[in-house]
């Protein structure tokens, strides 16, 4: 039987539903990873205006995770909370707890939240997922502002973290698949772009907040106050946001997902859309029937291929993490302190920080699909290691001879650290969590890979506190040698998957796909459908 003969007959039995012919792996034609075959498709205007909304839920979570540099800032908090403020005074070990507890708990509770919105997403959707996190984001968010004392705050705190950990699930999932594959990068990268937007959001607003009457609470309480006002919107607009067209094929809804497909894709028309339902379709069909007795997280931790994925995932989640970033931001105020700046200034330094942290997320999403995921990621790891290099050596220059130039050098060299992590790391660990697995593995492989994120981030900052007290420069090391590590992981095993329809992200990792883009064109095209199937019959027989 020739080439075309046997490519005609898997399309034949694709067609009828032949599941001899979908169970087995013997004539499916091998394709190139690096998608010759997914035909670029200009983004719609309503593919735009869903991704913006997805994005608010971001900076919703970017804005909550940040609040608390500038919190720990105020001196009403520390008044309200009982705590002392001022370093080497009786009390300030247990003020140093606290610090770490605020942090601690967050990111506990939102460990908590990436594993169990990953199952909320499987049954109920994306959106209804976005809902649920927003209104735990709207409990948090009041507790957290009318706290009276430390256990009600940390109370809020973990409430927030577990609403933040939902979010920060939901948004790359969603984010990849609402989005054409030739964009995708872009639109994912948004998430880590919202998250910065929400950072630099929540520092501007403790800056002004730092003016507000000393005598009063506002200046604490009013900063915690507006996630409420976020959230509230995001539920709003979540009545205008489509559901995920793959969670709805996997729930077998394809008609709904076919109508969602063509609005956010189609200009108009079906054709690319029915490509698009098609493949998905396919693909999804063929999971299933390979893994149907087991569960998602059976099959992620027995079958290779994906364990692989997820240690991919918890590579490139954490790895944002041991860049040392977060310690960097959350106790900025204090890092900045450390230098002889005041506290005015040390707020006003941490909001252009993470302005321009903003800037250059925007700039690595839109860099994110031309440059690809893998060499973007290696340019910005080896970047910020190289710039925390200086920084250290700088910093403990300063703190040896007090030396104010070595304290505006370090400055220098922390703005440029943004420069490579903003770019080059942030946006992009989001989009290839969600995109290295398949559908119906997708939100439990990327709650996993997240949970890894928020373990680093418990064990960063309950740690950085007491380790800022005790080796001062030294705990820098800590992230430089892992870095080190991560760079090298990264480039022996993570593999490009920028521009790869998500269906077809299998044979990347070296796994069959059924079905290609340019393939399932043929396929559905109504008018030459029965065509191809009458071709098809006729190329076996000969």
């Amino acid at each position: 039987m020739s080439e075309d003969a046997h490519r005609f007959r898997d399309k034949t039995h694709i067609l009828t539903g032949d599941p001899q012919i979908l169970a087995s792996d013997k004539h499916t034609p091998q394709y190139s990873t690096m998608s010759a075959s997914s035909p670029k498709q200009p983004v719609t205007l309503y593919n735009v205006f869903v991704v913006a909304c997805a994005t608010l839920a971001s900076i919703l979570l970017g804005y909550a995770s940040g609040v608390i540099g500038g919190t720990l800032g105020q001196a009403s908090w520390y008044r309200v909370m009982g705590l002392q403020m001022v370093p080497g005074k009786p009390g300030y070990s247990h003020t140093e707890t606290i610090q770490g507890a605020s942090n601690g708990t967050f990111y506990a509770f939102a460990t908590i939240g990436t594993i169990l919105i990953g199952e909320i997403m499987g049954l109920l959707g994306r959106i209804r997922a976005f809902q649920i996190a927003s209104a735990l984001h709207i409990v948090g968010a009041a507790i957290q502002t009318g706290s009276v004392n430390q256990a009600m705050f940390l109370v809020g705190r973990g409430i927030t973290g577990l609403a933040a950990g939902s979010t920060i699930v939901i948004g790359p999932v969603y984010f990849s698949e609402v989005a054409p594959p030739s964009s995708r990068g872009s639109m994912a990268g948004m998430h880590g772009a919202g998250i910065n937007t929400g950072y630099m959001l929540a520092a501007w607003v403790g800056f002004g907040s730092s003016y507000a009457n000393p005598t009063t609470t506002f200046g604490f309480r009013f900063p915690l106050a507006i996630p409420i006002l976020i959230a509230l919107i995001i539920l709003g607009a979540t009545l205008w946001m489509p559901e995920s067209p793959r969670h709805l094929v996997d729930k077998g809804r394809s008609s709904e997902a076919l109508a969602i497909l063509t609005s956010l894709h189609g200009h108009g028309n079906h054709e690319f859309a029915q490509r698009e339902l098609r493949e998905i379709e396919l693909q999804v069909a063929e999971e299933k029937a390979a893994f149907k007795e087991k569960s998602a997280f059976m099959i992620l931790f027995t079958q290779m291929t994906y364990l692989k994925r997820v240690a991919l995932g918890i590579l490139v989640c954490s790895g944002v993490i041991n860049t040392g970033v977060l310690v960097i931001n959350n106790y900025a105020v204090i890092i900045y302190s450390s230098l002889g700046l005041s506290t005015t200034v040390s707020l006003l330094l941490s909001a252009v920080w993470l302005t321009l942290a903003a800037f250059w997320n925007w700039l690595g999403a839109f860099l994110s699909d031309r440059v690809g995921r893998r060499r973007i990621l290696l340019i910005g790891n080896i970047g910020t290691t190289a710039m925390l290099i200086i920084f250290t050596g700088l910093y403990a220059k300063f703190q040896e001879t007090g030396d104010r130039k070595y304290a505006t050098a370090c400055l220098v060299f922390n703005f440029a650290f943004e420069l490579f992590f903003g770019a080059g790391v942030d946006p992009h660990v989001y989009t290839v969590a969600a995109e290295i697995f398949p559908v119906h593995l997708r939100a439990k492989g990327e709650s996993i890979a997240l949970a890894g994120y928020y373990i680093y981030s418990i064990i960063w900052t309950e740690a950085a506190p007491p380790a800022f007290s005790s080796i001062g420069w030294k705990f820098y090391l800590v992230f430089i040698c892992i870095q080190f590590l991560q760079i090298t992981l990264i480039y022996l095993y993570l593999p490009e998957t920028a521009n790869v329809p998500l269906e077809e992200i299998d044979e990347v990792f070296g796994g069959q796909v059924k079905v290609h883009l340019n393939d399932a064109d043929l396929i559905m095209d109504p008018t030459s459908e029965e065509v191809e199937v009458k071709e098809a019959k006729a190329a076996i027989k000969e």
